[in-house]
């Protein structure tokens, strides 16, 4: 593999990466209009030192979500301690997981609002609260959940020739 190829890969600049394989393997020279061959152990050094993974925004990115989105969520999950606060995030392959099982399942909307009467529903906060969580856990919205609630009532409850079925 050639620097500039692991420069790609890794997404950092190729000066950025001979500049690093310079200080860290002196004895290597790696000059323009060379074609050099990195040997395993620097490719690994590379991968270790620039890493591969992903950065909150991209994760967004590919979410279809804001980086502000996915960055507060890390920050409630996986807090950092002194200095880490105030560095770039490198997602670990377990935070990378969390993130894509909390937003992975996109929002989920009426797909037409013909035939529809809008109302007022009450409800106690306690009720209010558990509504909530479960809208942000199905990635639905509220509307949605009691649109169902009402749906299932009502086919639980549907009288046939006056009577309550049973």
């Amino acid at each position: 593999m050639t620097p500039d190829e692991l420069a790609r890969e890794l997404r950092v600049s190729a000066k950025t990466l001979r500049a690093f394989l310079r200080r860290t393997y002196p004895r290597i020279r790696l000059k323009r209009y060379v074609h050099w061959r990195l040997t395993d152990t620097q490719v690994a050094g590379a991968r270790e030192r620039f890493g591969s993974t992903l950065t909150p925004d991209e994760l967004a990115r590919e979410l279809g979500l804001s980086g502000k989105t996915v960055r507060s969520f890390l920050r409630r999950t996986y807090p950092r301690a002194g200095l880490q606060q105030y560095r770039h995030w490198k997602l670990t392959d377990e935070q990378v997981a969390m993130v894509r099982g909390k937003f992975a399942t996109p929002w989920q909307r009426a797909k037409s609002r013909e035939d529809m009467v809008t109302m007022t529903v009450a409800i106690a906060s306690a009720h209010h609260r558990q509504l909530t969580e479960l809208a942000k856990d199905r990635r639905t919205s509220m509307a949605a959940l009691i649109r169902l609630g009402v749906t299932e009532w009502l086919q639980r409850h549907a009288r046939v020739g006056g009577r309550r079925r049973k």
